[in-house]
């Protein structure tokens, strides 16, 4: 089965920008720790579910 390079997963860069949203609003802030902590927990289930996907992530 013909592998799809990790950086060219939707799912994992959408994991990316939700925690960096999450870490730059508690920066400033906006947000409380625990939801930081949610969001990066929600990100890591999420990036480990898309690499056992149908079409696995390869190098």
């Amino acid at each position: 089965m013909k592998k799809k390079p990790w950086y060219m997963s939707k799912t994992i860069w959408a994991q990316v920008l939700a925690v960096l949203a999450a870490l730059l609003l508690n920066l400033a802030d906006v947000i409380p720790t625990a939801a930081v902590a949610l969001t990066t927990g929600a990100s890591v289930v999420n990036t480990v579910l898309r690499s056992i996907t149908k079409e696995p992530l390869g190098k």
